[in-house]
């Protein structure tokens, strides 16, 4: 694997190492003010090992995979997670984001059927029985959901969720900007929702996606949409808009009268668009009209896509920049307009993203 189109100065290489802030990049991608909370990216090659950006110019090898596909990497407070393709496992970092780690297990029992980065969702400031903020996780068990309030570094802390919720299986959790949790479950199609993250607040029952097949949910702003990535249904979307309590169908994608199917993952971007990523058929945005377009530009031939995450960067002055990246089998790509166009920060092959 090879960096391609970077171009940092000594200077600004040991700025990043030092500092953790951004440098202004040659191709005029605008990087030149102080930034007040940079991203961080985490990414993971086929062969296990992962890798750390928070500018998109600069990258570091933090971990040794031996080997084993990961198939999901989550964050945690300052900590990462992962899981491995094919496993009900749950590893968490011994250190730091951004910082060479090594991961040890802390959950065993991950729900068959949850998928990607929707089987666990990190809750920043969440407000626990004692009235402290924590960095709560949830993740989808074969228990049902359980919470993690020590950034899933004490294994011994997993504790199911209580209320109407015990004992529930979930196979998808996601949070809408206005912080409403919402669980799903592949097995019943059924929703629930936490209202408000605090203690306080019960999990509530919902309406049901209406997919025949394997789905998962992503939020889209205050919206909740559903992808179907396996079954008859395979390929087709449904967003609520009212709290889940139902589910609309959205159109199809098709490519000259042919109906796309080969959906394997998708993102609400801020808030702003809908994208759905695909194995063969690349990258697709829903726009204001309801019509999918197709937004693949700057993607090699032949590349299937298959985690993507959102992040920005916060500078001092209050801009802030948005920026999406995917990891797939010719490397890692970033786009700086949601999603129309993509250009290669990074050579190889990748599984997962966050």
């Amino acid at each position: 694997m090879r960096r391609i189109n970077i171009a940092c100065t000594i200077t600004c290489v040991a700025l990043v190492a030092f500092t953790l802030q951004s440098c202004k990049k040659s191709n005029g991608i605008i990087n030149d003010s102080v930034i007040s909370k940079p991203y961080s990216v985490h990414f993971s090659d086929t062969s296990g090992n992962m890798f750390y950006t928070n500018d998109g110019e600069n990258f570091y090898n933090i971990a040794f995979g031996g080997g084993s596909r990961v198939d999901a990497i989550f964050g945690v407070g300052d900590y990462l997670m992962k899981r491995l393709k094919g496993s009900n496992q749950l590893f968490v970092s011994d250190g730091k984001q951004g910082k060479n780690v090594n991961f040890n297990p802390t959950l065993n029992n991950l729900a068959g059927g949850s998928f990607g980065n929707s089987a666990v969702l990190t809750v920043d400031g969440y407000v626990d029985l004692l009235g402290q903020k924590v960095n709560r996780v949830f993740a989808c068990t074969d228990l049902g959901v359980q919470y993690n309030d020590s950034n899933a570094r004490n294994k011994t802390r997993w504790t199911p969720v209580g209320d109407t919720m015990t004992g529930v299986t979930k196979t998808s959790l996601a949070q809408t900007k206005n912080r409403r949790i919402y669980a799903f479950d592949d097995g019943t199609k059924a929703v629930h929702v936490k209202a408000e993250p605090n203690h306080n607040s019960l999990w509530s029952a919902r309406g049901t996606v209406p997919c025949d097949g394997q789905a998962f949910i992503i939020a889209k702003g205050d919206d909740v949409v559903a992808v179907c990535i396996a079954g008859t249904d395979v390929g087709k979307m449904w967003i609520s808009k009212n709290d889940a309590w139902s589910f609309d169908a959205l159109p199809q994608i098709t490519n000259g009268g042919t109906t796309i199917t080969d959906v394997t993952t998708a993102i609400g971007g801020f808030g702003k668009v809908l994208i759905a990523c695909t194995k063969d058929n690349g990258i697709w945005r829903l726009d204001g009209n309801g019509i999918w377009n197709w937004a693949s530009s700057g993607l090699a031939t032949g590349t299937h896509v298959y985690s993507i995450t959102q992040k920005n960067n916060i500078y001092k002055n209050d801009r802030i920049n948005d920026y999406i990246y995917i990891a797939t089998n010719t490397g890692i790509y970033r786009s700086d307009d949601l999603g129309q166009n993509w250009f290669r920060i990074y050579e190889g092959g990748f599984s997962a993203i966050n």
